[in-house]
C-alpha cells in the first residue's frame, strides 16, 4: 500500500500544467453531468419525455381500462407518477394519480400508474378499444442507475486527485499585476491553495447531501398537518401523502413518524395493517405513499 501511495504522488507531483488543465476541464463536465443525472433521477429535471402507444388496452370495470407498460418507475406508490396519457396525440385534462374508483365511477380522463400498469378512463368515457382514437402515455426519460453511480463516482476521484494536485504541488509564486487594477496583485500559489480547500469543502458538502437526501443523516424533521384522512376498517384511518414524495425502501423501516397534538403516537410503528385495523392504540405504517394509522385511543 505505502508502495502505491508513493507512485500515486510521484505522479502527481511530475503532472504538467496541460495535463492539469485537462483535468479541470474534465472535472467541469463530470460535475455537470452529474448535476443533470442528480436532479433527473430525483424528479426535479426532465430531460425528454418518451412516448408508448397503449396495444393491450384490458376492461376493468366501470369506466376503468387499463393497459400493462412493465414500467414500475413510473408507479403511484412512492410519488407523484410523471406520466401523462395523450388521446390523439393531445394530453388529456383528467385527474391524474386518481383513486381507482374514482376512474371506475366519474372517469373523464382520469389516470392512475400502478405497478407494472396504467388506469385511465378516455375523456367521453367511450370504451378506447372502439372508439377509433389512438392512446399513448409519455414520460420523463430517467438516467439509468448504471450510468449515473460510474458518473458520481468519477466526479468524487477527479475532484480528490485534483485537491491532491493543488495541495501537493502548487503552482510557483509569480506576482501578477491585474490589468483592470494595476495596485492589485495575484498569487498563484495562494490562489492555487484556496482552490483546493474549496474543492475539498464541496467534496464535503456532496457527501453530506448524498447522506441526507438517502435519510442516514438528518438534520430536521419536517412536521406536515394530515388533512385528507379516511376511515379504512377498525381503528385505521390513512391518509395519501403521494404528493410529498418522501423516500421509503421496501427494506428498510420507514422514518415517518406520526404526532397526537404535537407528541408521537406510542404505539408500534412500521405495524402490519391488520394490527392497526384489530388493535389500534396508537399504531401506524408509512407505505406506498399513504400513511396508516390509529388514534391513541382508538377514538
Amino acid at each position: 500500500m505505502n508502495k502505491l501511495i508513493s507512485r500515486y504522488l510521484a505522479f502527481a507531483n511530475n503532472c504538467s500544467l496541460f495535463f492539469l488543465k485537462a483535468l479541470i476541464l474534465t472535472l467541469l463536465i463530470c460535475i455537470i453531468g452529474s448535476t443533470v443525472s442528480f436532479l433527473n433521477r430525483h424528479r426535479y429535471l426532465e430531460i425528454f419525455r418518451a412516448k408508448v402507444s397503449l396495444t393491450n388496452i384490458t376492461k376493468d370495470s366501470g369506466y376503468s381500462y387499463y393497459a400493462v407498460i412493465g414500467r414500475t418507475d413510473l408507479s403511484s406508490e412512492y410519488h407523484v407518477s410523471k406520466g401523462e396519457l395523450l388521446e390523439d396525440g393531445v394530453v388529456i385534462n383528467g385527474i391524474k394519480n386518481a383513486d381507482l374508483e374514482y376512474i371506475r365511477q366519474v372517469g373523464a380522463g382520469s389516470l392512475l400508474f400502478w405497478q407494472d400498469k396504467v388506469y385511465f378512463a378516455t375523456s367521453d368515457n367511450q370504451d378506447p378499444r372502439i372508439n377509433g382514437k389512438k392512446y399513448e402515455i409519455s414520460y420523463p426519460v430517467i438516467v439509468r442507475f448504471f450510468i449515473a453511480i460510474p458518473l458520481y463516482l468519477l466526479t468524487i476521484l477527479l475532484f480528490m486527485h485534483l485537491t491532491v494536485l493543488l495541495a501537493i504541488k502548487p503552482p510557483p509564486v509569480i506576482e501578477l499585476t491585474n490589468r483592470f487594477s494595476p495596485d492589485l496583485l495575484v498569487n498563484k500559489q495562494r490562489a492555487s491553495r484556496i482552490a483546493g480547500t474549496v474543492l475539498l469543502l464541496l467534496l464535503i458538502l456532496t457527501a453530506v447531501l448524498y447522506l441526507n437526501q438517502n435519510n442516514i443523516l438528518i438534520f430536521q424533521t419536517r412536521v406536515l398537518p394530515i388533512t385528507n384522512i379516511k376511515q379504512e376498517l377498525g381503528f385505521s384511518f390513512y391518509a395519501d401523502l403521494r404528493a410529498l414524495n418522501l423516500k421509503w425502501d421496501r427494506q428498510t423501516p420507514s422514518l415517518v413518524e406520526v404526532l397526537e397534538n404535537g407528541q408521537p403516537l406510542f404505539g408500534l410503528p412500521n405495524a402490519e395493517r391488520s394490527q392497526i385495523k384489530m388493535c389500534g392504540l396508537g399504531t401506524f405504517l408509512y407505505r406506498d405513499g399513504y400513511v396508516y394509522f390509529s388514534s391513541s385511543d382508538n377514538t
